[in-house]
This record gives C-alpha cells, structure tokens and sequence, in this order.
C-alpha cells in the first residue's frame, strides 16, 4: 500500500505488528471518554488513536521517552503534555487550541513549535522507543537514506530528519540529523536486512 493511501490507524496496525508478538489488551474506548471528560476537551482523532492502541504497555511507554499514559495526561498552560525526557529537562506536547506539535524546555522556559505533525510526532516517538524496547540496535550514515527507501516502508509523511521506517521482518527505524537508527527484535532480522541493503550497521 503507498504511503499516501493509508491511515494513520494503518500505520499504528504496522508498528504494533513490529512490537509485539500477539494480541495484547487495548484501552477501551469510554476510557478514553473519561479522559476527555476529566480534561474537559475533546481529544484529536491521532492522539485517541494512538492511546487506543498503545496506552495499555506501560514497557514500551516508559523506554527512552517517559509517555504519559492515558491517565497521567494532564493540560498545562494550554498544552495537553505528551512526553518527557527521562531527565524531566523538556516536555513534548500538544497545543490544544491550535493542535501544533509543542516543545517546553523547563530549564529556561522555552516553548517552540515543532515542525511535525500530531501524527508525524506520534509515530517518531513510537520509532525512538523502539531503540530502547529492542535488544538489538544500530545505526548507518544518513546520507544511505536512499537504501531505507528501497527496502522500507516509510510511515511518516516527512522525508528526511524525523522520518520513520518500517521493515516487514519486524524492524522499525527513525532518521536523526546526522544517522539513521535501526531497531530490530533480533540480530538475525538486522543482519538479514543488512546483507540485502549491503549497508554496514554500527551495532550499539
């Protein structure tokens, strides 16, 4: 399926394939009502999405971002908080009012916006924790975008810096400024991707 035709429900179905095994618990949908109602707003179709699929795994959550769940969303200064970094130095969010992407650095106060999508942010966090909830993790240049190109699925809308990719062999990576991590759910399934892309992976 090209990228322009599926949704992004589609592209959470993919990455759930990649994280995990078999059916898990999902988040109801009158939890997720609840919610709204103790936040007193109506939360964006990609966000409700997101939690409805992932907001039961507190493991993958809690990885290299610190996801609320559904639970610990909480709206600050108009800003429905997302994640953290696990140094509680800046917050990710979502301006509810204009439903841009949100930077909070906490240190010296700085909010900025960021130029992704609800939908884009969504899925590059998802890519991120995967180089936590994954045993096996490396990185390539990212001038061999290209290859990824050829042999993944890309699943974000944006191309280069913040672009997410999908393998079907259950491999997810995420394009940084200067490289490209790979997260895979063994080593066979990285070496086997990187015979075929005849890239040389820098394990970490």
């Amino acid at each position: 399926m090209m990228l322009e035709k599926m949704s992004f429900k589609e592209k959470l179905e993919i990455i759930n394939e990649i994280f995990f095994d078999q059916h898990k618990h999902l988040i109801e949908k009158n939890e997720m009502i609840c919610i709204e109602n103790k936040l007193q707003i109506v939360i964006p179709e990609a966000i409700r999405e997101f939690y409805l699929m992932f907001g039961s795994d507190l493991a993958l959550l809690k990885c290299m971002y610190n996801i609320a769940s559904p639970n610990e969303l909480c709206i600050v200064d108009g800003i429905l908080i997302i994640a953290k970094e696990y140094q509680n130095v800046c917050s990710y969010g979502m301006d509810i009012y204009t439903q841009k992407v949100i930077y909070l650095d906490e240190s010296n106060h700085v909010v900025k916006n960021i130029e992704l999508d609800i939908e884009d942010f969504l899925i590059y966090l998802l890519a991120v924790q995967g180089t936590e909830f994954f045993s096996c993790i490396g990185k390539v240049n990212k001038k061999f975008i290209d290859r990824f190109e050829k042999y993944l699925l890309r699943v974000s809308k944006v191309n280069g810096e913040g672009a997410v990719y999908c393998g079907k062999d259950r491999m997810i990576c995420v394009v940084t400024e200067e490289n490209i991590f790979l997260s895979a759910k063994s080593d066979d399934i990285m070496e086997k991707f990187e015979m075929q892309s005849e890239l040389e992976i820098d394990y970490l």
